[in-house]
Parts: structure tokens; C-alpha cells; sequence
């Protein structure tokens, strides 16, 4: 690279990062960072991506001017032309010295830096993407690692990680790069356990390995012995390690980045041989189940991309969709389906629902089966009995499927964290109780069944079970599906009828006023949303 376009661009780096405010987090068990950040132009009522940078190592500091002075990992997204095609915020936090983006105590910190940016910023959550070099490399590989369901993308550049922790990111699409000349960090090498902020680590190549081996999204670009001291004209004896040079000036790079988006990738994994489960940006959760002779879908999701082309990875055989009840979050894809099973007992509220939740939905008469408790699906050799549970809507329905011991539960008793009756629909508190001591009684068949239900990451607890709210939420713990969850709620529903126990008022759900108090209460392992309209 000529010396002049060199400074050229030197020039351009200079004014860019003019452009970053200043800001400081400090937090009570953690580090005082600093960090820079950019705001692209807005719109009211739009959102925008972020890019988090995460500096190298010779950056780190409290100056809160030397990583992003100049640093092209830094002011890439800010330049002018990109932010015209891809305007964002960019956020790029300063490590303190002495420290490592992995530290404990520097986590901390970043992490209520995160939350608090993205709060009070209009960023777009489902497009939040990190990358980083060298140091920063390492400190991507290990958030994709441990937050997983934050990040939309990643591009770690020269740095190292954890082959064993990166399972956890296998749905998370990364393009990673490293030339095979690093003198600084090894592309394939274990890292020497010299310093102690790299201990343990391996090199990009076998990042990579690792992220292919557990059927992770990845693309890797490796830059041969030489390329970059002879396109930079950087002395060869440390060029080798400069491979944001060409990355972050990849303009395909670039537009792969905020092509991403974790509304249109739906997570999966097999529960066990012949049962998938699939869980979308919303977290709602949805399942199939594979006979001899067909599948069956039961529920949707409501992600924005089509969910056929991912079930038809796993299968080829003929497929068929039920649903566990007519809400938009477990049948927004059902004209996906030539055939879709509806409980009998959601029929009246269906077109509601599709007004109110997926006006978009065109779903003709002729592909709907209505179907009553004891319905029994065929597979070969694999058959699913359905079981009726109204209360959170008039027909909720759960689904046994009695060869792999599996119990899909949809909403009908919760997901973990409360079963949500404030709703249209929704019927009264003695009436949910009667069901679920049928249901209660029923189900001592399934106390070795695995339960499943429409929100599963509702079981690890938080906000709702939202992932990215409960990051700031105290949990309430893990509280998987099971019976006693069951029985627990049908004792919590003849308390608060009995006045036995009283409900909390809370905003109303989603921000709806139903026009009377909406009241939450829990008893053991089981909790409710309810309108006190409904303690009858």
C-alpha cells in the first residue's frame, strides 16, 4: 500500500473517531471501564444494528482514546459510505490494563455497559453483532461462547478461545479470520500459559474445527504466509498478526455482517432419537416428532423466516402440524402446512386471533382438522394422544407422545416462570382448576415423560423467560416442567379462590389495559397472571 494512500487514510481514521462520544461504567463487583461509541443518523420509530469492537492488547488502558485512535476495527462501521449502506451504532468499550475482556471483574461491567446502551439507545436487539482482534478476538470467541442468544454475528479476527465452551455458539453464524504467519497469536496452536489472560486457549483454525464439529455456522478466512506484509507494506517480521487490515476493509464481510439477523435463524436440536426441538428469536419453542411413516410439527413459533426449509433438513417424510392452542406465537406459520389439527374448542376465538396476532395468515378451511381430547395420531409406529387442558384458552390441548415419553405442553400450565390467564379467552380460575385435576390425574401415566413446553428457556428463569431481559432480572432458578408444577398450580388457583392468598397487581400484560386490575401470585413451583375478574 502506497505511503500516501496510507495517510490518506490515516486521515480519514482521524476524523472518524472524532465522531465517538465518551462514556464511563462502573459497576459494584466489577471494573471501571471506558468506552467510545458512534450514533448513526435516525429515524424516529426506527432501529439500528450495533457493532461492538472489542481492541487488541496493546490498547488496553483507561485513556479511553488509544483503542479507537486510528484503530480500523474501530471507525470501519463509522466511515461515511458504510454507514450509508449499513447505518449503525458502534460501541467499542477500553479493557483496563492488567485485564482481559474474559475477566470476571471486566465482564461484569460490560455487561451492564450492554444493557444499559442498548435500553437507552434505539438499537435493533435481534441484530447486535461483536467482533474484535487479537485480545478482542479472544474476548468475541468467549461472549459468543457464554451469550450466545445476545449476538446475531460474530467476526473474531487473529484472537483464540475455548474449544470446548464454543458448542454453546453453534447457532450463532461467525466469519472468522487469521493469517497462518501470526508470530503474535498461533492460528492452531494451544496458547502458552506465559500470560495468564490467554492460558488454555487454541488458535483460530481450531476454533473453527471445533464450531464445524458441533454443526455450528462458520465461515474462516486465512490469509497465506506473506499477504499481508506485502499488501500493507507492514515489516514482515510482525505483519503476520495484522489481519484486521484486510477484514475490516472486506466489503463481503461487510454486507454478510448485517445480512444477519436472529429473527430469521431458528434454533434446533434433537431431544432424543426421532424428537426435535426448535426455538425461535421470541422464544417460543416448538417441536416435531418423527414415526415411520410421517412427522408431526406441533406448534409454530413465530419467527419471521419460514420454518418448512428447516424441518426439512431434519426430515423428508410427509409432515403434518398440530397445534397446542390459537395463539400467533404457536401456529403464526401454520399455511406452511397442507394439514393443521386445531383444538375443537379454540374454534370461536381463532379468527381473534389471527386478527389480533397474525393478520398476514392465510389459512384455508379445508387444511384445518378440528380435534377433541383422545384424538391419537399415527405415525408408524409412534403414535401422540391428545389431552385436553383448557384455561389458558378454551381448548389448549398437550400432546403425549407415548413412544419417546415425551409430554408437549404448550402453554397450558405455564412454561416455568407463570401461566398467563389475563388474556382474551382465558377462563375463569375454577374452571382452569377443575381441568387440571383431570388433567393432574391423567397425567400420573407420564411422571418418567419428559415435559415439554411452548417456552422452554421459560424454565431457566427471568423476565418471562425472556433471555435478554433476564440477563438484569433477578431468576427465579430453574424450574423445569413436571407434575408437581401441575398439581401446584391447581393449589394455587383454589388459594386465591378460597382468599387463602391474595395477588399482586402488576402493568397489564403487553401493555393492555383490560379495564380491571391484572393481579400475579405464585405458590411453590407455579405461578399466574390473572384478571381479578377471574377469582370465581
Amino acid at each position: 500500500m502506497a505511503e500516501e494512500q496510507r495517510r490518506q487514510l490515516d486521515s480519514i481514521a482521524v476524523e472518524t473517531t472524532k465522531t465517538f462520544a465518551y462514556g464511563e461504567c462502573a459497576h459494584n463487583d466489577g471494573a471501571n471501564i471506558k468506552y467510545r461509541f458512534f450514533t448513526p443518523q435516525t429515524e424516529d420509530g426506527k432501529q439500528y444494528p450495533l457493532v461492538i469492537f472489542l481492541h487488541g492488547g496493546g490498547e488496553c488502558g483507561d485513556d479511553n482514546e488509544l483503542h479507537v485512535a486510528g484503530n480500523i476495527g474501530a471507525y470501519a462501521y463509522a466511515l461515511p459510505e458504510n454507514q450509508a449502506k449499513h447505518p449503525c451504532y458502534v460501541l467499542a468499550p477500553q479493557c483496563p490494563k492488567g485485564l482481559a475482556f474474559t475477566a470476571p471483574e471486566f465482564e461484569r461491567s460490560f455487561m451492564k455497559l450492554f444493557r444499559g446502551f442498548t435500553a437507552q439507545n434505539a438499537v435493533d436487539k435481534s441484530r447486535v453483532y461483536i467482533t474484535g482482534l487479537s485480545l478482542g478476538g479472544m474476548g468475541t470467541w468467549h461472549y459468543i461462547s457464554k451469550y450466545p442468544k445476545l449476538f446475531a454475528a460474530a467476526i473474531p479476527i487473529c484472537g483464540a478461545g475455548n474449544p470446548y465452551t464454543i458448542k454453546n455458539a453453534k447457532h450463532v453464524p461467525v466469519w472468522a479470520c487469521h493469517a497462518a504467519d501470526d508470530p503474535v497469536v498461533p492460528i492452531d496452536d494451544t496458547i502458552a500459559p506465559s500470560d495468564f489472560r490467554l492460558s488454555g486457549m487454541v488458535g483460530t483454525r481450531r476454533m473453527v474445527e471445533a464450531l464445524r464439529a458441533c454443526g455450528g455456522s462458520v465461515r474462516f478466512t486465512e490469509y497465506p504466509a506473506g499477504y499481508i506484509a506485502e499488501t500493507y507494506g507492514i515489516p514482515k517480521e510482525y505483519a503476520g498478526h495484522f489481519a484486521w487490515e484486510p477484514a475490516y476493509r472486506d466489503a463481503e464481510m461487510m454486507d454478510w455482517l448485517f445480512a444477519q439477523n436472529r429473527k430469521l435463524h431458528d434454533e434446533y436440536e434433537l431431544i432424543k432419537p426421532g424428537v426435535w426441538f426448535f426455538n425461535d428469536y421470541s422464544d417460543a419453542s416448538y417441536y416435531m416428532v418423527e414415526g415411520r411413516d410421517k412427522a408431526l410439527v406441533i406448534d409454530t413459533g413465530m419467527g419471521a423466516g419460514k420454518i418448512m426449509p428447516l424441518i426439512r433438513r431434519i426430515t423428508d417424510k410427509p409432515v403434518e402440524l398440530a397445534v397446542t392452542h390459537i395463539h400467533g406465537d404457536h401456529m403464526l406459520h401454520a399455511d406452511e402446512f397442507d394439514t393443521v389439527y386445531i383444538p375443537e374448542g379454540d374454534r370461536e376465538l381463532l379468527p381473534t386471533f389471527i386478527k389480533a396476532m397474525m393478520p398476514d395468515l392465510k389459512l384455508p378451511e379445508e387444511n384445518i382438522r378440528w380435534i377433541k381430547d383422545g384424538h391419537t395420531f399415527d405415525l408408524g409406529g409412534v403414535y401422540v394422544e391428545a389431552i385436553s387442558l383448557p384455561g389458558h384458552t378454551p381448548g389448549s390441548m398437550v400432546y403425549a407422545d407415548h413412544k419417546h415419553k415425551c409430554l408437549f405442553t404448550g402453554d397450558a400450565i405455564g412454561s416455568g416462570i407463570i401461566v398467563l390467564m389475563s388474556i382474551v379467552g382465558a377462563l375463569k380460575l375454577s374452571e382452569y382448576k377443575a381441568n387440571l385435576d383431570i388433567f393432574c390425574e391423567k397425567a400420573k401415566e407420564f411422571e418418567d415423560y419428559t415435559w415439554l413446553g411452548g417456552h422452554r428457556y421459560q424454565e431457566r428463569g427471568g423476565a418471562f423467560g425472556n433471555y435478554y431481559e433476564a440477563l438484569e432480572a433477578q431468576p427465579m432458578g430453574f424450574n423445569p416442567l413436571h407434575r408437581q408444577l401441575a398439581l401446584d398450580m391447581s393449589e394455587l388457583c383454589q388459594k386465591l379462590l378460597s382468599g387463602e392468598l391474595e395477588g399482586t397487581e402488576i402493568p397489564p400484560f403487553n401493555g393492555k389495559d383490560a379495564g380491571e386490575p391484572t393481579l400475579t401470585a405464585t405458590y411453590r413451583s407455579a405461578g399466574i397472571v390473572y384478571l381479578k375478574s377471574q377469582v370465581k
